[in-house]
């Protein structure tokens, strides 16, 4: 991998992550790639209108933000703590709970909002540990392996949890951890390029997830079958963004995902039969690229705004950056 694709898809997953913010200047010639170098944004959330409105200190990040599965309940984690919001009263509410000296990278809701299961750099790389949501209890270690791992979605039954893997030779893939039987994972998607950010659907029929495929990062979709193992994902595949597309993520008949352009989009899909994806709307321009979340209700947008920042932060263009994912 040449240095430049190496720096353009690390900042796309240090952006999907929420450890950075990201944009893109679509109309400037050659394109341009900003980002903001600084990890101090407040929490805010979004709702249809485009009217934003702040749920954290400005003084804390907002990184890994979450709806709960039930939307009663904000996560987001800021420092070495995971915090918890009223989503409705906007209030803070007293639970919380250290996340250690190593942090976390990834947190995905259990689908009874009981526990969160959440990826750690405890023991030289990143694992899947799961968690009590009021803090009660042990962190319980759900696998451990030899490659970074980051937690992504959980089936609404409870039976398995999708993360995507690091690989020296086919980059980022997308595995299944089944939470029954053996628990021996599965991978379901890997090439010689970077897929990832996988969510399953409601019904966990489908999967969605990011590619580059193209040389862009867009937004697919993939049967899911869990059944067939390492075949899950096969069976058809269907673009879903166009021009580019990130952070995919579903409610009910609607798949949302981020562009590069930081348009927050909308894709209506009819998923009963075969898979038929509508036409992209946008819906509001996002103040940063961050991999924030979507209320249950498909109302309301997690995301990192600037404003309320202590000190001016460091703001960084790359030019021509999509050669580097040739």
């Amino acid at each position: 991998m040449s240095a430049l694709r190496l720096a353009v898809v690390t900042l796309i997953a240090l952006a999907a992550a929420g450890s950075t913010s990201v944009g893109a200047a679509p109309s400037a010639s050659p394109p341009l790639l900003t980002f903001v170098a600084d990890d101090h944004f407040g929490l805010c959330a979004t709702d249809l209108e485009g009217h934003t409105f702040r749920l954290s200190d400005p003084r804390q990040s907002g990184a890994l933000a979450s709806w709960s599965p039930d939307g009663i309940l904000l996560s987001y984690v800021s420092g070495k703590n995971l915090y918890f919001v009223d989503a409705e009263a906007r209030v803070h509410r007293t639970q919380s709970w250290q996340t250690g000296n190593s942090g976390v990278s990834s947190l995905v809701w259990s689908p009874d909002a009981k526990s969160l299961a959440f990826s750690s750099n405890r023991k030289g790389h990143l694992d899947i540990y799961q968690k009590n949501a009021d803090g009660s209890g042990e962190e319980s270690l759900l696998w451990e392996s030899d490659e970074d791992k980051n937690a992504r979605s959980w089936s609404t039954d409870g039976r398995f949890l999708v993360y995507q893997a690091q690989n020296e030779k086919t980059l980022s893939d997308v595995w299944v951890l089944p939470l029954h039987g053996e628990r021996k994972p599965f991978r379901i998607l890997a090439s010689e390029r970077n897929e990832g950010l996988a969510v399953l659907s409601h019904d966990s029929r489908w999967i969605a997830y990011a590619s580059d495929e193209s040389g862009t990062p867009e937004v697919y979709v993939r049967p899911f079958s869990p059944e067939k193992g390492a075949e899950a994902a096969s069976g058809g595949k269907w673009l879903v963004s166009k021009g580019g597309g990130l952070n995919p993520a579903w409610r009910g008949n609607q798949l949302f995902y981020n562009t590069l352009a930081l348009q927050q989009m909308v894709v209506d899909v009819n998923a009963d039969g075969t898979f038929q994806p509508g036409v992209p709307r946008p819906l509001f321009l996002m103040p940063l690229l961050t991999r924030g979340d979507v209320s249950p209700d498909g109302k309301r947008f997690l995301q990192i705004s600037p404003e309320g920042s202590n000190a001016p932060s460091p703001f960084i263009v790359v030019s021509n950056w999509q050669a580097g994912l040739k």
